[in-house]
């Protein structure tokens, strides 16, 4: 028995003594090195234009600081920082730029979020304050990913964000809008490598920071744009900023009261930080549309790949090189096509009305009826330009939603039916990024060719 006991003790002992530099290395490694970033993995910027009639529009209360309360349900996290400039009429027209925290309450016209700048009284609808405010925030909160949010009016081509107090009495323009979109050359992204040390006699651990180490995000570009407007989900505008965003989520149609900047993409986005560009824009294209549909709203709301209008606008620019010359009968089968297409209508209260711009005419529906028009008469070949385009919508717009009757492909082009509304227009329509594709000069043969 003694013996056995011994053999025991002396098996005890080399297993302790084997196992003795296992456990002092536990022990070391209780002391560890980790990275720890300095920078988001998520920016959402807000531009929150409230310095015109939105300011009332919502039973005489802001719409734009309402759609901003959907925002402070979720609030910022550690991966995602929401930041926001809000300008309203009622303030006098200060822009104050906020970091957006979650809100248990919010009362209306009211802001209970933290204030990161007070910008005083900004003319909102200038491309310089849009490019002030973006520039401020990027310096601010580097990023991998940055996400841009303009909410207000919108029509399309010819603008967003208008600023009643302002002398120039219009929007930012496309042209000017592609220059403030441009983000910083390089964003430094730091990351500190940290030590950390348990300290026996205090029971806790001490952290310090042994090396910084600066990558640069070199993108330039933002990974989503969301027009959170009416109307600007159009071809002329994704072709304007095709090379400042991945993914663009607009609306070809109107936008509603509180059926436009929905939480639930965000809740998404805060508990998914590493979610793609793509994932999130379908993601925003589920919310709004559920939003609109359950309060019986009219929507169409699209995500449109941005890299993809490099090809389209190639192909555009082939059918309009192909129809140079339009004689009559072409000319009237065109505005024939384009009065048979879905163009934009408004509705209220269950009635139907034409707005403002039934010169904005559905993509899709409008090359459809381009094809099936028999006063047009097609060549084979200028027919197959039509049915690539309207194939190559398919990766253009990968995803859409609506609810209407009229079918849609979620972007508009513009194509006016009257020369005095073209020439109108004309000047300021021939300085978007599209004018190289030639529509413009496609829409100017129409209707002189008519004329006669």
């Amino acid at each position: 028995m003694h013996c056995q006991t011994k053999q025991t003790i002396t098996l005890f002992c080399l297993f302790a003594l084997t196992a003795l530099p296992h456990i002092l290395v536990a022990k070391k490694t209780s002391d560890e090195t980790y990275n720890r970033p300095r920078y988001h993995q998520w920016v959402v910027i807000g531009y929150f234009d409230s310095n015109n009639d939105l300011d009332y529009a919502h039973l005489g209360e802001s719409w734009v600081i309402d759609e901003f309360h959907q925002l402070e349900k979720i609030g910022s996290s550690d991966s995602v920082a929401v930041i926001a400039m809000v300008a309203s009429m009622k303030d006098g027209g200060i822009a104050r730029i906020y970091r957006v925290e979650k809100q248990d309450s919010v009362t209306s016209d009211r802001i209970k979020s933290p204030v990161l700048a007070d910008l005083g009284t900004r003319d909102v609808s200038s491309p310089k304050t849009l490019g002030d405010v973006i520039d401020s925030v990027v310096s601010w909160y580097p990023s991998e990913h940055y996400m841009l949010i303009l909410m207000d009016h919108g029509s399309g081509w010819q603008g967003v964000c208008w600023d009643y107090r302002s002398a120039a009495k219009g929007p930012i323009t496309m042209p000017a809008l592609s220059e403030a979109l441009i983000l910083p050359d390089s964003i430094p992204m730091i990351t500190e490598i940290v030590s950390r040390h348990y300290n026996k006699r205090t029971e806790e651990y001490i952290e310090t920071v042994e090396e910084t180490v600066v990558n640069w995000n070199t993108e330039k570009k933002f990974d989503v744009v969301f027009f959170a407007a009416c109307l600007m989900g159009q071809v002329e505008v994704a072709y304007q900023i095709r090379d400042l965003a991945d993914y663009m989520v607009a609306s070809e149609d109107l936008l509603w009261p509180e059926t436009t900047i929905m939480p639930s993409w965000l809740e998404y986005l805060t508990y998914n930080p590493s979610v793609s560009a793509k994932t999130l824009s379908f993601k925003m294209v589920d919310a709004v549309y559920e939003a609109a549909d359950s309060a019986n709203r009219p929507v169409t709301i699209a995500a449109i790949d941005l890299s993809q209008m490099e090809e389209l606008g190639k192909a555009i620019k082939g059918l309009t090189d192909d129809l140079r010359t339009i004689d009559p009968a072409k000319a009237q089968g065109f505005l024939d096509a384009q009065n048979v297409a879905y163009r934009e209508k408004a509705y209220w209260d269950g009635k139907e009305y034409l707005v403002d711009y039934r010169s904005f005419v559905d993509l899709n529906d409008f090359f459809v009826q381009i094809k099936r028009n028999q006063t047009i008469q097609l060549a084979e070949y200028t027919r197959n330009l039509v049915e690539d385009i309207l194939d190559m919508l398919d990766y253009v717009v990968p995803y859409y939603k609506y609810n209407h009757v009229f079918p849609r492909c979620g972007l508009s082009i513009y194509f006016p039916d009257k020369w005095d509304v073209y020439k109108e227009d004309e000047e300021r329509y021939t300085r978007l990024k599209f004018e190289e594709i030639g529509w413009s000069t496609l829409i100017r043969q129409t209707l002189i060719r008519q004329a006669d």
